[in-house]
């Protein structure tokens, strides 16, 4: 896994085309070499594996506080609905505009 992780970081640089964009997004699988220590610390591994089997118990809560945040947000705007239409202004006469 680091032979590949150490080979993708390396082909943006021996890349000589103008689009490294796209080869920049390998970057991401640096992501993955931490994931070899949750396999040889014996201690995180437990944490983890307790971490999500506690996530299906919450997932019922979690649920409950998104539709709670769901209910807020419409009712925000809602109430501000407009309240920043036409806030834009010249500085130097104050006079309001449209952009």
């Amino acid at each position: 896994m680091d032979f590949i992780i150490v080979i993708t970081a390396w082909l943006p640089k021996l890349s000589s085309g103008s689009n490294n964009s796209s080869l920049n997004s390998l970057r991401v699988l640096r992501v993955l070499r931490p994931l070899r220590t949750i396999s040889s610390i014996r201690a995180l591994r437990i944490i983890l594996t307790s971490l999500f089997s506690a996530m299906r118990l919450l997932i019922d809560s979690i649920i409950m506080l998104l539709f709670f945040f769901l209910i807020f947000a419409i009712g925000g705007l809602q109430l501000f609905m407009g309240f920043l239409k036409k806030r834009c202004f010249n500085m130097a006469n104050g006079i309001p505009y449209d952009p």
